[in-house]
């Protein structure tokens, strides 16, 4: 299940910028070659634990999740720079071309 499904679910609102979805971090989706791979799978694999066994248990999802984000931290923040840097420097030429 995609991240904001949960937070709908849960009346939460958090900054978007802040958000960090397991299912839409590229090299998750590149190992499974799906879209959303389920946070099971990736907890299978990159962290050798498994979830969701018999029953659905949100606190172990939560904890896994935090896990793999903390995992992969530096170089997913490190992504997100360089994605910010694309798009910035893309409006910045978007506005000199459209003036």
């Amino acid at each position: 299940m995609i991240l904001k499904h949960d937070f709908d679910v849960l009346e939460f609102s958090h900054p978007r910028h802040l958000i960090r979805d397991t299912a839409k971090y590229k090299p998750s989706r590149n190992y499974q070659k799906a879209n959303t791979p389920s946070l099971r799978r990736l907890s299978q694999h990159f962290l050798s634990v498994t979830i969701q066994d018999a029953e659905h248990d949100s606190v172990i999802d939560a904890k896994c999740a935090l896990q793999l984000y903390k995992k992969h931290r530096n170089n997913w923040e490190r992504s997100l720079k360089k994605l910010k840097k694309r798009v910035e420097k893309n409006i910045v030429t978007t506005k000199r071309v459209t003036e």
